[in-house]
């Protein structure tokens, strides 16, 4: 190939495509069969090279890690970028490279197919980057910082650059480079197009004779605000560098978005004679930043999402965190229609707004949790005195949705920031603490035993977890007497077996912990089981305690019903309600669930008569046989009268109805005595039999 065919007819645009390669402050490295054929000054200082020469001499096997931070192996994943690069033309990825001493830098990379007679060549740019994952505005506008400050240098005398036939060759290749990876255009004083190369030409799809005579204005988006431009003339006029954004527009009219840099460029009497911009299209990066800022924001509300804080708490502005749940959404999602449930959530949200102040930023963390972030600039304000009155706001406030009026309340953790995601959990424990110890709002303080609660919690589960799976579970009795002294049933009560400290435990140690780890239907199914098997064996009356989540359960109902078809011990069975879980004595569940039982000759006790939410009057409606009072209204009854009093109340009305009384926690004869006198048909407690393993 011969020298003219090599250089551009236009001495001048040689000589700036030769300063732009060697004066770019970002780096260029040019390939040529799988070796580094040249590259610039910033490449070299880039790598922490000696000179050019050293760096050609590089096999670019040394300047990267044998992995890359997607696991896979460099040097495949080299092979496959060069291909994708020849197969598009051009294609841009992150990458991770490594210095002369073994310093890792990220870095996005532009790869171009510039091949030509046969020869095959790649042109690449690297840019530097804080982190592939932070690639935002910031990063964008280091995509141009290898046009800042060399474009003044080029008006001048091409004689500079030296004349003889390789340097020629060379600075054909720059040119070449620079025409192919990036959009160029020349413009006059005026703005008025003078030079476009081909990548503005294909990419905004107007032929070179559409462009030349014409002003920027052909391909400028209406989006763009005039205050950009405004302010881009007052720049270049001034004789300095502009850099920016700017959204574009094809002849069809499709958006695309270029990274700039406008440069003035002067003559000998240090006038300005034209403008020279040079554009990277960064339509690809933007959408991604669309993608990433989409995935920090929450669709329903629009809100910064959990990313979106966490991101925040890392940047240091600020020096609270605050998570409000709000405690009904869940049961309102369970109920009302989706729609019905968003507008509900949009009232909330925008009445949390209203109630903001200056310097308290608002996330949505999930379904029913909301982040509050205090700035560290905004002194006078407290985020617990706000959490308070926002508290307080809700439970007063009556939100509206479908004609109907409801009430909501918080529960509010919080934490001081350290810069950490510690921070979020310090706040979801002191959330959690507020919960168990019906706080509205508590703050983590590393003095209390929130972590040691968190703690023991994961201990239990892991032990439940165990014992389901190893048979840990046992079935203790208490025996019932009647008046005359007489054996009447035995009720079964759960225990686990801590075979570290060879004891068992009761469950009001642990049932909590079982039920928020979603274990407690397994181990109630495995008592059930025990307490069939024990009564199949004795043939002795029993009685078994029913938890509002054993109906709620169909594989619990299943069970109940499955055994008693097979072992024929509804006669013997009675199952007690413990009225303290709050059943809902009106539900057409639990009236179904207790007709069903009764067809199986069982019978029906409420336990913990006297406590939530005893009502006379739903035993009148239930197929009930016993009531056992609860243990409360017992343990002082000869020295308390009124209790004495209720007690005898409640005696009355079941006998009226013809359903017999159990008196609990029987300590003494003198208490026995007492419910005797009384009236109450049968006595249970520690009196007259202590709790002894059955199976």
């Amino acid at each position: 190939m011969g020298m003219n065919q090599l250089l551009s007819p236009n001495p001048e645009m040689n000589h700036i495509w030769h300063s732009i390669f060697a004066k770019a402050k970002d780096p260029i490295v040019i390939f040529s069969k799988n070796k580094i054929s040249d590259c610039n000054q910033a490449a070299v200082d880039f790598f922490e090279l000696s000179s050019i020469e050293e760096f050609i001499a590089t096999n670019p096997s040394a300047l990267y890690p044998e992995y890359q931070p997607d696991g896979r192996s460099s040097f495949e994943k080299a092979k496959h970028m060069f291909a994708l690069s020849k197969k598009r033309g051009s294609h841009q990825f992150f990458w991770v490279h490594q210095s002369a001493n073994q310093t890792l830098k990220r870095v996005l990379v532009r790869l171009t197919d510039i091949s030509t007679d046969g020869d095959e060549i790649f042109f690449g740019q690297l840019y530097s980057l804080k982190d592939p994952k932070e690639l935002l505005w910031d990063d964008v506008d280091k995509l141009s910082t290898s046009n800042q400050q060399l474009i003044k240098q080029l008006n001048q005398p091409l004689s500079q650059t030296g004349n003889n036939q390789s340097e020629y060759e060379l600075l054909h290749q720059h040119k070449r480079a620079l025409d192919v990876s990036a959009i160029v255009s020349k413009t006059d004083v005026n703005g008025v197009i003078t030079y476009v190369n081909d990548y503005f030409c294909n990419i905004s799809g107007y032929a070179r004779e559409e462009l030349l005579g014409k002003t920027h204005n052909i391909v400028n988006h209406p989006e763009m605000p005039k205050e950009v431009f405004a302010e881009l003339w007052q720049t270049i006029l001034g004789g300095n560098v502009w850099q920016g954004v700017i959204q574009n527009k094809t002849k069809t009219g499709q958006a695309y978005f270029v990274s700039s840099t406008i440069t003035p460029i002067l003559n000998d009497s240090n006038e300005i004679s034209e403008f020279i911009s040079i554009r990277h299209d960064i339509t690809e990066l933007y959408e991604k930043e669309n993608i990433i800022l989409s995935s920090m924001t929450d669709h329903e509300t629009k809100l910064g999402n959990k990313v979106k804080l966490l991101n925040e708490i890392r940047t240091g502005k600020y020096s609270q965190l605050a998570l409000c749940r709000v405690n009904e959404f869940l049961n309102i999602q369970r109920v009302y229609t989706n729609q019905n449930y968003l507008t509900l959530l949009n009232e909330l949200v925008s009445f949390i707004k209203k109630n903001l102040p200056d310097g308290i930023d608002l996330f949505r963390v999930n379904e029913n949790l909301f982040g509050l972030l205090l700035r560290k600039t905004a002194y006078e304000l407290d985020l617990t005195v706000y959490s308070k009155e926002l508290n307080k706001a809700v439970n007063r406030h009556k939100f509206k949705f479908n004609k109907i009026k409801i009430s909501l309340s918080t529960t509010i953790g919080i934490s001081d920031i350290d810069n950490t995601d510690k921070s979020f959990s310090d706040a979801s424990l002191a959330l959690s603490y507020a919960r168990k110890h019906n706080l509205q709002v508590s703050l983590f303080q590393k003095n209390n035993n929130l972590q040691g609660e968190v703690l023991n919690s994961l201990i239990w589960v892991q032990k439940l977890t165990d014992a389901i799976k190893q048979n840990g579970f046992s079935i203790f009795g208490q025996e019932i007497y009647d008046q005359r002294g007489d054996y009447y049933s035995t009720e079964i009560l759960m225990r686990y077996k801590d075979v570290e400290q060879n004891r068992f435990v009761s469950p009001a140690l642990y049932l909590d912990y079982a039920r928020q780890a979603k274990l407690y239907d397994a181990i109630s199914q495995t008592i059930i089981i025990k307490a069939f098997g024990f009564c199949l064996y004795h043939q002795q009356r029993i009685s078994i305690n029913i938890e509002y989540d054993d109906i709620a359960n169909e594989a619990t109902k299943n069970l109940i019903f499955t055994m008693l078809r097979q072992t024929r011990l509804g006669h013997l069975i009675t199952f007690e309600l413990v009225e303290s879980q709050r059943f809902d004595m009106e539900s057409e569940r639990l009236a179904e669930f207790l007709n069903e039982l009764k067809t199986f000759g069982c019978s029906i006790a409420v336990d913990d008569f006297g406590t939530g939410y005893s009502n006379f009057d739903y035993l009148t409606r239930l197929p009930v046989d016993l009531i056992k009072i609860d243990g409360s209204l017992v343990k002082d009854i000869i020295e308390n009268e009124k209790h004495q009093a209720i007690v005898k109340s409640i005696v009355s009305f079941a006998h009226e109805l013809g359903i017999e009384v159990v008196g609990e926690f029987v300590a003494s004869k003198a208490i026995s005595d007492c419910l005797t006198k009384l009236n109450v048909d049968y006595l249970q407690g520690f009196y007259l039999d202590e709790p002894q393993r059955l199976l």
